[in-house]
């Protein structure tokens, strides 16, 4: 089983590539194209970030936050060191 990320930015595997490389798996979606994922996850605001870990509940970001607050979450939540 991945880690995953649903991303709902832009840019955000570059923003983090180089500590997230080969670790997590992270999805973007359009969510003019996919509207009902995004209201079946709660999202209602860009941008949005919803982690998913292989075991727990997954945990929403919302708004931009700095690099590292996204890092220390992918760390604590994601349990990716």
């Amino acid at each position: 089983m991945r880690t995953i990320i649903l991303s709902l930015t832009l840019g955000f595997s570059l923003f983090l590539s180089d500590c997230i490389a080969g670790k997590i798996v992270v999805y973007k979606v359009d969510t003019d194209k996919a509207q009902a994922l995004a209201q079946s996850m709660g999202i209602s605001s860009l941008p949005t970030l919803l982690f998913i870990p292989v075991k727990g509940q997954p945990q929403a970001s919302m708004g931009a936050v700095p690099r590292e607050t996204l890092v220390k979450a992918i760390n604590d939540i994601l349990l990716v060191k």
